[in-house]
């Protein structure tokens, strides 16, 4: 079933379908296609350089590969976080951040996320983000704190 916050799904068309990637995403689970949600839409598509010990997420953040990548780490999950065989996102960057280094691509583009269980809380993070972005046009310049707690 479709998570309430995308609600316009629909079962994976036929091969050779248009795909807009700033529009749509994939539910590799249960072969769906869904809009984005709104917010997602909102997000610029950038271009960073690609770093060997950091992944670098679509809106900047970058996170050492040795995290989330079990193929960096000798094929161990780092800590109690399971995120290379758990989360669809993160699985299809670690592979993508792999083929760049053995390529030797030096930039990258990073996709917005799949639907997988952290989609939700990246909509809820960009909510946030675009709150404070229209409170700052009205209300004194103070800075966006964000900490993930969990």
């Amino acid at each position: 079933a479709a998570p309430e916050f995308l609600p316009n799904s629909t079962p994976l068309p036929p091969e050779g379908t248009p795909f807009d990637p700033g529009l749509h995403t994939l539910n590799l689970l249960d072969n769906t296609m869904h809009e984005h949600h709104p917010v997602m839409r909102q997000v610029p598509s950038l271009i960073f350089p690609v770093e060997r010990e950091y992944l670098v997420e679509w809106n900047g953040l970058r996170v050492r590969a040795r995290y989330d990548c079990d193929i960096f780490n000798g094929d161990r999950h780092f800590g109690n976080h399971f995120y290379f065989y758990e989360v669809p996102t993160r699985w299809y960057a670690c592979r993508q951040h792999d083929a760049a280094l053995r390529s030797g691509i030096g930039f990258t583009a990073p996709a917005l996320p799949m639907v997988d269980d952290e989609y939700h809380e990246q909509v809820a993070v960009y909510h946030a983000v675009l709150r404070a972005v229209a409170a700052h046009r009205v209300l004194p310049k103070r800075p966006l704190v964000f900490a993930e707690l969990g």
